[in-house]
Protein backbone atom coordinates (compact mmCIF):
# COMPACT_ATOMS: atom_id res chain seq x y z
CA UNK A 1 0.00 0.00 0.00
CA UNK A 2 1.64 3.38 -0.98
CA UNK A 3 2.63 5.49 1.83
CA UNK A 4 -0.04 8.15 1.36
CA UNK A 5 -2.69 5.62 1.53
CA UNK A 6 -1.92 4.46 4.45
CA UNK A 7 -1.17 8.00 6.26
CA UNK A 8 -4.68 8.94 4.64
CA UNK A 9 -6.38 5.86 6.44
CA UNK A 10 -4.50 6.11 9.81
CA UNK A 11 -5.29 10.25 9.57
CA UNK A 12 -9.18 9.59 9.11
CA UNK A 13 -9.54 6.46 11.29
CA UNK A 14 -8.33 8.76 13.94
CA UNK A 15 -11.21 11.61 13.05
CA UNK A 16 -13.82 8.80 13.39
CA UNK A 17 -12.68 6.95 16.40
CA UNK A 18 -15.11 7.28 19.32
CA UNK A 19 -13.29 10.08 21.50
CA UNK A 20 -15.32 8.95 24.54
CA UNK A 21 -13.45 4.90 23.97
CA UNK A 22 -9.86 6.33 23.32
CA UNK A 23 -7.88 7.20 26.29
CA UNK A 24 -4.91 9.35 26.89
CA UNK A 25 -1.32 9.29 28.88
CA UNK A 26 0.85 12.03 29.05
CA UNK A 27 4.53 12.79 30.02
CA UNK A 28 6.29 15.78 30.89
CA UNK A 29 9.54 16.25 30.61
CA UNK A 30 11.95 18.29 32.42
CA UNK A 31 15.78 19.12 32.77
CA UNK A 32 17.12 16.71 36.20
CA UNK A 33 19.77 19.39 36.56
CA UNK A 34 17.62 22.80 35.85
CA UNK A 35 13.81 21.61 36.14
CA UNK A 36 13.46 23.17 32.95
CA UNK A 37 9.91 22.17 30.63
CA UNK A 38 11.71 20.41 27.95
CA UNK A 39 7.98 19.11 26.68
CA UNK A 40 6.19 16.04 26.31
CA UNK A 41 4.83 12.67 25.25
CA UNK A 42 1.51 11.90 25.01
CA UNK A 43 0.17 8.35 23.77
CA UNK A 44 -3.04 7.65 22.80
CA UNK A 45 -4.86 3.83 23.67
CA UNK A 46 -7.58 2.18 21.69
CA UNK A 47 -10.84 0.93 23.70
CA UNK A 48 -8.63 -2.51 23.90
CA UNK A 49 -5.74 -0.84 25.62
CA UNK A 50 -3.25 -0.94 22.34
CA UNK A 51 -1.51 1.83 21.45
CA UNK A 52 -3.06 3.67 18.96
CA UNK A 53 -0.76 7.34 18.46
CA UNK A 54 2.27 8.76 20.31
CA UNK A 55 2.75 12.52 19.88
CA UNK A 56 5.90 14.08 21.37
CA UNK A 57 6.28 17.63 21.71
CA UNK A 58 9.27 20.05 22.90
CA UNK A 59 8.91 22.83 25.04
CA UNK A 60 7.32 25.50 22.78
CA UNK A 61 4.47 22.92 21.99
CA UNK A 62 5.78 22.10 18.52
CA UNK A 63 5.51 18.29 16.98
CA UNK A 64 8.36 16.83 17.03
CA UNK A 65 7.24 13.24 16.06
CA UNK A 66 3.96 12.08 15.42
CA UNK A 67 3.92 8.29 15.32
CA UNK A 68 0.98 5.98 14.60
CA UNK A 69 0.61 2.03 15.04
CA UNK A 70 -1.29 -0.64 13.35
CA UNK A 71 -1.37 -4.25 15.25
CA UNK A 72 -1.51 -7.60 14.01
CA UNK A 73 -4.33 -10.58 14.06
CA UNK A 74 -2.35 -11.36 17.58
CA UNK A 75 -2.90 -7.81 18.92
CA UNK A 76 0.97 -6.78 18.85
CA UNK A 77 2.52 -3.42 17.15
CA UNK A 78 2.59 -5.17 13.84
CA UNK A 79 4.17 -1.50 11.75
CA UNK A 80 3.98 1.98 12.07
CA UNK A 81 3.94 5.20 10.12
CA UNK A 82 5.48 8.54 11.46
CA UNK A 83 6.27 12.14 10.79
CA UNK A 84 8.98 13.95 12.20
CA UNK A 85 9.10 17.63 13.37
CA UNK A 86 6.00 17.98 11.32
CA UNK A 87 7.60 17.23 8.01
CA UNK A 88 4.85 16.02 5.42
CA UNK A 89 6.89 13.08 4.58
CA UNK A 90 5.68 9.82 6.17
CA UNK A 91 8.41 7.28 7.06
CA UNK A 92 7.56 3.45 7.59
CA UNK A 93 8.52 0.50 10.43
CA UNK A 94 7.49 -2.66 10.99
CA UNK A 95 7.66 -5.00 14.00
CA UNK A 96 8.50 -8.98 13.50
CA UNK A 97 8.83 -11.35 16.66
CA UNK A 98 10.59 -14.18 17.48
CA UNK A 99 8.69 -17.59 17.77
CA UNK A 100 8.87 -17.20 21.63
CA UNK A 101 8.08 -13.37 22.08
CA UNK A 102 10.94 -12.69 23.52
CA UNK A 103 12.74 -10.84 20.78
CA UNK A 104 11.47 -7.80 18.28
CA UNK A 105 13.15 -6.68 15.36
CA UNK A 106 12.14 -3.45 14.12
CA UNK A 107 12.59 -2.86 10.28
CA UNK A 108 12.96 0.57 8.92
CA UNK A 109 12.40 2.49 5.46
CA UNK A 110 12.83 5.66 3.78
CA UNK A 111 9.95 7.43 2.35
CA UNK A 112 10.48 5.28 -1.08
CA UNK A 113 10.52 1.87 0.31
CA UNK A 114 13.82 1.08 0.54
CA UNK A 115 14.92 -0.73 3.48
CA UNK A 116 17.39 1.85 5.55
CA UNK A 117 18.05 -0.19 8.66
CA UNK A 118 17.23 -2.29 11.63
CA UNK A 119 17.07 -2.82 15.30
CA UNK A 120 16.54 -5.63 17.63
CA UNK A 121 15.36 -5.97 21.42
CA UNK A 122 14.94 -8.36 24.43
CA UNK A 123 11.21 -8.45 25.24
CA UNK A 124 9.88 -9.35 28.99
CA UNK A 125 7.39 -11.63 29.45
CA UNK A 126 4.83 -9.22 29.04
CA UNK A 127 6.20 -7.89 25.45
CA UNK A 128 7.54 -4.96 26.59
CA UNK A 129 11.28 -4.00 25.78
CA UNK A 130 13.70 -4.43 28.24
CA UNK A 131 17.02 -3.89 26.00
CA UNK A 132 18.03 -2.80 22.73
Amino acid sequence: MPMLAIWAALFTLSLLADSSAITAERIDVFDPLTGAYLGSEQTYFGPDGHRLRLEVMDADGASTLLFFVLHDQDGREAEAIYFESGEPTPYRETFTYADDGTRLTTTYFSELGDVTGWTEADLDTGGREVHK
